[in-house]
């Protein structure tokens, strides 16, 4: 029989195994945890643009497709900054690009400002639907044409985005365009349906 571990001896194990116990919830916690306006620690890096944060979260299994409160992935926060080497780490640890988030909507038609032509070849080139549609009709040139952003309607259409498509209410993107008197993006527009007939 060994000798009797002293007291003191006793109290260091039960703390060093307290703090183990600690260290692993703390490794794992983090990756499911949410925060007060829904962000996974995932989404949170991705929006901080913190790619070494955002490399461990992933090596260590953080879900890829988790959404935000607001129906966001990472990859649609990445996406619409414009963030091409974040979209590319989310997407080569399997962020899916067809994913449909809450209001039925595509990643393609979370662009913002700072989105880039690049950001959506990505995404078409990694299987993402350019035609995809919300629940009211709406595609991701739809959205483009009502906001006169005519850099990524020439992004879409030269991704293959059908011009001919209509929404819910029979509205097609040039039609939304021209509505709002966006007539230069609506020209654009139909000067890409014109030439899509053409070669028909």
């Amino acid at each position: 029989m060994g000798p009797a571990i002293s007291r003191r001896e006793s109290a260091a194990l039960f703390f060093a195994a307290a703090l183990a116990a600690i260290c692993l919830c703390g490794c794992a916690w983090p990756l499911r945890k949410t925060s007060a306006a829904g962000e996974t620690p995932l989404i949170a890096a991705v929006r901080k643009n913190r790619p070494g944060k955002v490399e461990s979260l992933l090596a260590r299994g953080a879900q890829v497709d988790a959404m935000d409160s607001s129906g966001w992935t990472a990859l649609v926060w990445a996406y619409y900054d414009g963030n091409l080497n974040l979209m590319k780490e989310l997407l080569s640890h399997g962020a899916n690009p067809r994913a449909r988030l809450d209001d039925g909507g595509s990643v393609l038609m979370e662009f913002g400002a700072a989105t880039t032509p690049g950001a959506v070849k990505l995404l078409v080139s990694r299987g993402a639907d350019v035609d995809a549609r919300a629940d009211n009709g709406w595609t991701a040139l739809m959205m483009a044409a009502s906001e006169n952003n005519a850099g990524m309607v020439q992004a879409l259409l030269a991704a293959g985005a059908d011009p001919a498509l209509k929404n819910a209410k029979g509205e097609t993107a040039a039609a939304i365009a021209r509505a709002d008197g966006y007539l230069g993006v609506a020209r654009m527009i139909l000067s890409a349906s014109d030439a899509g007939a053409a070669r028909r």
